[in-house]
């Protein structure tokens, strides 16, 4: 009798277990913002480990179509970081500009300053436009506010480059489609 009860709360414990991994629980502010707050937990279930996404606050978007295309010219995108927003009451000449582009042996990361609302994040993609221009893509979203600003955003790919001969054929940087302002890179 005893071995059939550990062996019922052995296959429980299992399946208790691998249930969980497709799980997310989140906790949110529920309230409006002048009321106090009142934070909510909900439960998120997967159907199964592969569709386990969440998108939250400034990100990359996962493995879209464009970043497989990409990955053809050696262009592994890995992660993103914004900087904070620069709040400006007119749009200065610098915005939507490439800062730089640092390539090293164990690294590649372009920088930018980009134009964008002041309460929005960012979920961030690359494309190949026209085979000779890599475009950085930033859709903002979340709560919009009255006021814009400048953001800075590092861009991290991991060094896998070498040796893609499409590589080379990449020249340009353009930021959102703006093909008035495309940047002239030399990536090495």
């Amino acid at each position: 009798m005893k071995n059939i009860i550990l062996l019922v709360l052995f296959f429980s414990s299992i399946t208790t277990v691998w249930a969980q991994s497709d799980t997310v629980f989140i906790r949110y502010n529920q309230s409006e913002y002048d009321e106090p707050i009142n934070y909510t937990v909900d439960t998120v279930i997967f159907g199964d480990a592969n569709m386990r996404t969440l998108l939250y606050k400034t990100i990359l978007l996962p493995e879209t179509r464009n970043q497989q295309y990409a990955k053809g010219y050696g262009l592994f995108l890995d992660s993103v970081a914004i900087a904070p927003c620069e709040n400006s009451r007119e749009r200065p000449d610098y915005i939507n500009k490439v800062n730089s582009v640092i390539s090293t042996k164990d690294s590649f990361v372009i920088q930018i300053k980009f134009w964008g609302n002041c309460c929005h994040h960012f979920l961030c993609d690359i494309e190949i436009a026209n085979d000779s221009t890599l475009n950085i893509i930033t859709i903002g979203y979340g709560m919009y506010c009255s006021c814009d600003c400048c953001y800075g955003l590092n861009l991290y790919f991991d060094s896998l480059y070498e040796g893609y001969e499409d590589f080379n054929k990449l020249k340009y940087i353009t930021i959102n489609g703006d093909e008035k302002k495309k940047f002239i890179v030399n990536y090495k």
